[in-house]
Protein backbone atom coordinates (compact mmCIF):
# COMPACT_ATOMS: atom_id res chain seq x y z
CA UNK A 1 0.00 0.00 0.00
CA UNK A 2 1.12 3.50 -0.77
CA UNK A 3 -0.06 6.93 0.32
CA UNK A 4 -0.30 9.37 -2.62
CA UNK A 5 -1.24 13.05 -2.57
CA UNK A 6 -3.58 13.92 -5.44
CA UNK A 7 -2.56 16.50 -8.03
CA UNK A 8 -4.94 19.11 -6.59
CA UNK A 9 -3.48 18.43 -3.09
CA UNK A 10 -6.96 17.96 -1.59
CA UNK A 11 -6.76 14.25 -0.83
CA UNK A 12 -4.23 11.80 0.50
CA UNK A 13 -5.18 8.41 -0.94
CA UNK A 14 -4.06 4.96 0.19
CA UNK A 15 -3.67 2.98 -3.04
CA UNK A 16 -2.68 -0.59 -3.82
CA UNK A 17 -1.59 0.11 -7.39
CA UNK A 18 -0.91 3.13 -9.62
CA UNK A 19 -1.78 2.98 -13.32
CA UNK A 20 -1.84 5.28 -16.36
CA UNK A 21 -4.90 5.52 -18.63
CA UNK A 22 -4.15 7.94 -21.44
CA UNK A 23 -3.28 11.24 -19.79
CA UNK A 24 -4.68 10.23 -16.39
CA UNK A 25 -2.90 8.67 -13.43
CA UNK A 26 -5.24 6.47 -11.37
CA UNK A 27 -4.81 4.79 -8.02
CA UNK A 28 -6.45 1.42 -7.47
CA UNK A 29 -8.04 1.55 -4.02
CA UNK A 30 -9.62 -1.90 -3.88
CA UNK A 31 -9.82 -4.89 -6.18
CA UNK A 32 -12.00 -7.98 -6.20
CA UNK A 33 -12.42 -10.77 -8.75
CA UNK A 34 -14.02 -8.79 -11.61
CA UNK A 35 -14.35 -5.30 -10.13
CA UNK A 36 -11.93 -2.65 -8.96
CA UNK A 37 -12.37 0.77 -7.43
CA UNK A 38 -10.05 3.56 -8.44
CA UNK A 39 -9.49 7.25 -7.87
CA UNK A 40 -8.03 9.79 -10.29
CA UNK A 41 -4.79 11.04 -8.79
CA UNK A 42 -3.97 13.54 -11.54
CA UNK A 43 -4.50 14.53 -15.17
CA UNK A 44 -1.60 15.67 -17.34
CA UNK A 45 -0.93 17.22 -20.76
CA UNK A 46 0.29 14.00 -22.35
CA UNK A 47 0.60 10.27 -21.81
CA UNK A 48 4.38 10.69 -21.57
CA UNK A 49 4.04 13.22 -18.71
CA UNK A 50 1.66 10.86 -16.87
CA UNK A 51 4.23 8.07 -17.27
CA UNK A 52 6.95 10.37 -15.88
CA UNK A 53 4.82 11.05 -12.81
CA UNK A 54 4.36 7.31 -12.21
CA UNK A 55 8.12 6.83 -12.55
CA UNK A 56 8.67 9.58 -9.95
CA UNK A 57 6.22 7.86 -7.60
CA UNK A 58 8.14 4.62 -8.06
CA UNK A 59 11.48 6.27 -7.26
CA UNK A 60 10.14 7.78 -4.06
Amino acid sequence: MLWVLTQNKRSLVNVKEVTVKGKTVEGIISRSFFVYWSRVLGEYDSHERAMDVVKQIHKN
